[in-house]
């Protein structure tokens, strides 16, 4: 199981920096280039992966600025006014959903990605800048790292003039992971 430090320094880190993070299989090696990948350009949001999966029913997570569900059927506790969301099986790692961004200070994707991607990269070596894709309606930008430590990523979206984020700190990379990711994004509602 993970030590309590390396999740909360990892959590504080994105928060702080405000970062989306994402990767699958498919990914491209990560160039030091804070762009999507090859396969997309930059600006061009894909749905890919959310279409065919159905919005996730269980507990609200919610703030100032976005709700989303967390997936029905598994014992999430919500916690830190609904902004934080931790799933603990007896064996397994912990998953966590945390809603973070910088709040009015990033206005603009391109530099929320370019400086989330620079933070996370201190923490999770392996982090990478992915595609960008709409949630809700919304571009967003996304990040991941896959390593020893788990899965992590992260959706970061300007919305109404504020840089709101979605992280996932998942015990791994598989199928699993991105049908979570997609119910849950699935579920997304902007306020």
């Amino acid at each position: 199981m993970r030590s309590r430090r390396y999740c909360v320094a990892v959590v504080l880190a994105a928060a702080l920096a405000s970062t989306a993070c994402s990767s699958d299989d498919r990914a491209e090696p990560d160039t030091g280039d804070p762009t999507p990948a090859a396969s997309s350009e930059a600006g061009s949001p894909s749905d890919e992966g959310i279409g065919g999966v159905a919005p996730a029913t269980g507990k609200q997570m919610s703030d100032d600025h976005i709700s989303f569900r967390l997936p029905a059927g598994d014992p999430w506790e919500v916690d830190y006014g609904g902004t934080v969301g931790f799933l603990a099986p007896p064996d397994d790692r912990v998953s966590q959903i945390n809603i973070g961004g910088a709040g009015a200070t990033i206005d603009d994707l391109a530099e929320a990605a370019r400086l989330g991607l620079a933070s996370l990269k201190d923490v999770r070596p392996t982090a990478r800048r992915e595609a960008n894709r709409t949630v809700a309606g919304q571009e967003v930008v996304v990040l991941a790292a896959d390593d020893d430590h788990g899965y992590y990523y992260v959706v970061a979206a300007i919305n109404a003039g504020t840089h709101v984020a979605i992280h996932f700190d998942l015990p791994r990379n598989d199928a699993a992971a991105h049908d979570l990711i997609d119910a849950v994004l699935a579920s997304v509602e902007w306020k």
